[in-house]
């Protein structure tokens, strides 16, 4: 029997020894069982107490133990797989133990850490007896089984947080090895339950560490949490820092009632009045972005931290203000992000002071709005325009720091260059043409075309067309361009005379229709007039419409065609002969004509002479007495016999006498008196006679 326990105590202490090698079983100091300090042998069955563990867990499980081993000790042992407890039970009824083996026992108990479950002397004695009897005649136990045996008496408790290596990732479950004889196991949704639920990736064979929610020794697997174990650990980082007084890194997540959410690690909480150092009207800017902040509150316990920007800004806005100064000076270039856009210009936070870039400032082109050219957060670099600290005002100025292109724009464009640009800008008198960034040229409406008569310019051009044109005239002193689209082709009015001489006939359409005429396409965007006087012979005020429609084709005859005014007269009365002409030829001064009257007047008679030509006989030349008037003797319709008087080729007039042609009449008759009197001739007074 002594060489039993001899042969137990020599198991317990090589079992010992293998634990302490093991790298799987690295414990905590505060994790190891308590080592017996002293203990007195009084007798081979004295009694010793256990020792007290500080634990209550611990405590309850020694005693379950106990208690487990002593309804073991008095059972009858029946079953082929003896418990240790069961034989050194049997062999207690059969033979008392000898002083000299319970000291052995004390003395290899003294080398060995007390198991968390605590047995009495006897108890020990017994197991070891048992343990003895059962091994002889077979091989020593594996390290294996005395590292399971070992494991049995290993506890963790609750909130503990082990180190791990997974071993499998399914669905539901992750399982680690924490070293134990079980796995420890918590649930796959731990993943993605972070605070800004961000999945976190695992594979097989990473090391993590995990938090003990609950732990029994008889359990199939240990229950753990991953993100306990994270958020414990953040934590205690949060109370380094504060204990630190350094600043942490967080972003901010979302707007929430009287401030924004950060993560930490764990969710923060910033006032509004603690996110910036002056209030906004919009703080959208801030959600995504991350930020150093202080820690202003900490309650590990409930799970509240505030945070706070403003001072870091102030801090930061303090030392950029008084770097800011020593360089600020006029014409000084400095660095600046964009603040906000404004319709007439950009705020620029210089670092410790903001100045306005007026949106006249932002380019020597056009820019409509400063959005087109800056956005919020743009780093940009300017020329400081003008400085008053008084008032802390700066003016800023990009285009500035580039040379001015008038500078140079005389000799770039000289008149006479053609040019390529782009429509900036249509008005109703022109289009305004980028010949580049800050330079402008106007094309008039009256440069846009030869032949047509344009009254807007977006009859011709439309914003952002590319044209090219002819420079006119340029003033740098006025920053002003002339250019002309027109004079980029050939001038169809420069030979328009040769192609159309006048006297020719041609035809065209009828363009348009006016009070004063027609106006006749007579060759593509070339339209000549004809006046109103030009449509019928003898017909001075005719009325167009009763001649010709709007649209239909006509033949016209060539007037003139004055190039230099770009007018072409034409006529339609012209394509027949001259009724005039054709009146020369057929009656002349003196002579005796017999025509109806067509119209009396106050001052005269009119005698239609052809189907064109009226004669006008005044009323001094109507031989009627003094007071009375031309409607007392004529009427319309009656046939006045009259002499031709007076023929005006240039006025195209003829003029009649009635009067005259009576004093004729006598003058005839008194030659042909004269001629024809014979010797005894008849006396004077009875040729009178025979006038009146």
């Amino acid at each position: 029997m002594v060489q039993g326990w001899e042969q137990s105590a020599a198991i317990k202490k090589n079992m010992s020894r293998n634990e302490q090698k093991s790298q799987e079983y690295t414990m905590k100091p505060e994790e190891q069982p308590t080592m017996t300090e002293e203990k007195q042998v009084q007798g081979t069955e004295s009694d010793q107490q256990p020792e007290q563990n500080s634990n209550p867990t611990e405590e309850k499980a020694a005693e379950t133990t106990k208690e487990e081993t002593a309804e073991t000790a008095t059972e009858t042992p029946e079953v082929k797989d003896e418990s240790p407890a069961e034989v050194v039970a049997e062999q207690s009824t059969e033979e008392p133990k000898s002083t000299e083996t319970t000291d052995t026992v004390e003395e290899e108990k003294a080398e060995q850490p007390t198991p968390v479950e605590a047995t009495t002397d006897e108890e020990s004695e017994a197991a070891a007896d048992e343990e003895s009897t059962e091994k002889e005649g077979d091989e020593e136990e594996s390290f294996e089984d005395l590292l399971a045996k070992y494991d049995s008496f290993r506890e963790y408790r609750p909130g503990e947080i082990v180190s791990g290596t997974v071993v499998s990732i399914t669905e539901k479950d992750v399982l680690v090895d924490i070293g134990a004889r079980v796995e420890a196991v918590f649930s796959a949704s731990e993943l993605n339950a972070t605070e800004n639920n961000e999945e976190v990736q695992l594979k097989d064979g990473d090391k993590i560490n995990v938090m003990i929610v609950r732990f029994s020794p008889v359990s199939n697997s240990i229950p753990v949490s991953f993100e306990r174990a994270r958020v414990s650990q953040v934590w205690d980082e949060i109370e380094a820092h504060v204990n630190e007084e350094r600043t942490i890194k967080g972003k901010v997540i979302e707007k929430v009632k009287g401030g924004f959410i950060v993560d930490i690690g764990v969710r923060a909480f910033l006032p509004t009045s603690l996110a910036t150092m002056k209030p906004q009207k919009d703080y959208s800017g801030l959600i995504g972005e991350v930020y150093d902040f202080n820690i202003v509150k900490l309650q590990r316990r409930r799970g509240n931290v505030i945070l706070s920007r403003k001072e870091l800004l102030q801090k930061e806005y303090d030392e950029s203000r008084k770097a800011l100064l020593e360089v600020l000076k006029e014409g000084a270039v400095v660095k600046g992000k964009v603040k906000s856009l404004t319709d007439y210009g950009a705020f620029i936070d210089l670092g410790g002071m903001d100045g306005l870039l007026h949106v006249t400032d932002m380019s020597w082109g056009r820019v409509a709005h400063p959005k087109d050219v800056l956005n919020v957060g743009d780093e940009i670099e300017a020329k400081v325009l003008r400085l008053d600290m008084e008032k802390e005002k700066i003016s800023l100025s990009i285009k500035h720091m580039l040379p001015d292109p008038w500078l140079s724009a005389f000799e770039k464009y000289s008149p006479g260059t053609k040019i390529s640009g782009k429509v900036l800008n249509i008005a109703t008198y022109g289009a305004f043409v980028e010949l580049e960034a800050g330079v402008e040229g106007l094309i008039h409406v009256s440069e846009m075309s030869w032949t047509k008569v344009i009254r807007n310019a977006s009859q011709m051009l439309k914003k952002g067309d590319l044209v090219e044109a002819i420079v006119l005239d340029v003033d740098p002193e006025n920053r002003k361009i002339s250019l002309s689209l027109r004079q980029t082709k050939e001038n169809p009015w420069e030979t328009l005379g040769q192609r159309f001489p006048g006297g020719s006939r041609v035809k065209g359409k009828v363009r348009n229709i006016t009070e004063f005429g027609a106006f006749v396409e007579i060759e593509e965007g070339i339209d000549g007039l004809v006046h109103v006087s030009d449509f019928a012979w003898g017909v001075k005020n005719a009325n167009p419409s009763d001649y010709v429609k709007k649209g239909e084709e006509v033949e016209v005859y060539i007037l003139s065609v004055d190039s230099e005014n770009q007018k072409v007269s034409l006529s339609i009365k012209k394509l027949t002969p001259d009724p005039w002409v054709e009146f020369l030829n057929d009656f002349k001064e003196g002579q005796i004509v017999k025509a109806p009257v067509v119209r009396v007047t106050d001052f005269g008679v009119f005698l239609k002479l052809t189907d064109f030509v009226d004669g006008l006989i005044h009323q001094g030349d109507l031989n009627i007495e003094r007071n009375a008037k031309p409607a007392d003797v004529f009427k319309e319709g009656d046939d006045v016999q009259a002499m031709i008087s007076r023929i005006s080729r240039k006025d195209k007039k003829v003029y009649l006498s009635i009067r005259r042609m009576i004093v004729e009449e006598e003058r005839r008759a008194i030659r042909e008196y004269t001629n024809n009197q014979d010797g005894g001739g008849a006396k004077m007074g009875d040729f009178m006679k025979d006038l009146m």
